[in-house]
């Protein structure tokens, strides 16, 4: 595992509601097969302000928030608190994709794309409320 200075470990933070657990497996396995460690922290208490606090904060500077059906991808490159990426959590698949771009960001490697099909699917009127202040 690597580290920083302090000696805390460093690893891409995915917050989840208790329903979200299986996309959150599904975006970590996407972070593992790029080859970074990440840990899960599940409670309803998460918001999209824990999530970029998290990506602003030391590390590896990359966070997910798995919430009401949606999954989100933070980065400190981005200054405002908008996500990089924001899709419906309705397909275990693109977790893995989401998982994978996420860990692309910290290596500095080119995204993957979602194929249309897939981006079809998404239907922003079925966004949660606290999306609407994105």
């Amino acid at each position: 595992m690597m580290g920083d200075k302090s000696g805390k470990t460093l690893q891409i933070e995915i917050f989840c509601s208790p329903e979200g657990e299986a996309f959150a497996r599904a975006v970590g396995y996407g972070l593992e097969e790029e080859g970074l460690p990440y840990q899960v922290e599940t409670g309803e208490e998460y918001s999209p302000e824990t999530a970029y606090e998290s990506s602003q904060q030391g590390g590896l500077g990359v966070s997910v928030l798995i919430k009401e059906g949606w999954i989100s991808v933070y980065t400190r490159q981005l200054k405002e608190k908008r996500p990089l990426f924001y899709e419906p959590a309705a397909d275990p698949d693109i977790a893995k994709l989401l998982g994978k771009n996420a860990a692309r960001i910290v290596k500095n490697k080119p995204f993957l794309e979602i194929d249309s099909e897939m981006e079809n699917r998404k239907d922003q009127s079925l966004a949660p409320k606290w999306a609407a202040q994105l």
